[in-house]
């Protein structure tokens, strides 16, 4: 799942700011998502066959995809405007 969205992170660069905000929204329902299955264990996660899932070690990454995507963003901006 997170794996996907670095490959997409990379070519937003070159492809531009306009689909870097669509990933970006994207990311952000993942992590809204996540973090209400985090907080409603287990019973929101029978439907992954009970195996365990380390869902603080994702939220984690993907925090930190959306913090790298914000410096994208920034940078993207900036060399937009010049």
């Amino acid at each position: 799942m997170l794996r996907p969205k670095l490959e997409v992170m990379e070519e937003t660069w070159v492809n531009g700011t306009e689909y870097v905000c669509e990933v970006w929204d994207e990311l952000q329902q993942e992590l809204v998502m996540l973090e209400d299955l985090r907080t409603s264990w287990p019973p929101a996660l029978e439907h992954f066959d009970n195996e365990r899932y380390d869902l603080d070690s994702v939220v984690i990454a993907l925090a930190v995809q959306l913090q790298l995507l914000q410096y994208l963003r920034l940078g993207s901006a900036i060399v937009y405007q010049t």
